[in-house]
């Protein structure tokens, strides 16, 4: 059917079924990275200024996603405005993008923005345009 593996939630009952989407069903959410506010904010800051790049923002990236998931299993759970969270494998291809240096400066900082949901990629575009 191409929905095998695929993990359905329904929004009407507790039965968990193995379907394709129909009406009153949504996708189960994928997994995400989830690192603290403050240590993205600080990451995104050094990106954009070239302090931070290549495979040492992928290792700080990787360090801070281990920090937050330190911090969640030692308390009851920071507060969920205090925590951005991306999609798994976004957060892998950026880290591999970084990785080769593929991935720099103000471009990097923006696809981690885009990935967690804090930039519109409306706002990117017309950055992009504006340089040409």
């Amino acid at each position: 059917d191409g929905f095998e593996g695929m993990s359905l939630l329904p929004t009407n009952s507790s039965e968990v079924r193995n379907e394709p989407p129909q009406s009153g069903w949504v996708e189960a959410p994928s997994a995400c990275v989830q690192i603290s506010m403050d240590t993205f904010k600080s990451t995104c800051a050094r990106l954009r200024t070239n302090e931070l790049s290549g495979p040492a923002a992928a290792d700080a990236l990787v360090e801070a996603k281990k920090q937050a998931a330190g911090i969640g299993a030692q308390q009851a759970g920071p507060s969920p405005a205090s925590i951005v969270r991306i999609p798994e494998e976004s957060f892998r291809n950026i880290c591999s993008s970084l990785e080769k240096d593929e991935l720099l400066g103000p471009a990097a900082a923006d696809a981690l923005e885009k990935a967690a949901g804090l930039k519109n990629p409306a706002a990117l575009l017309g950055r992009v345009t504006k340089m040409f």
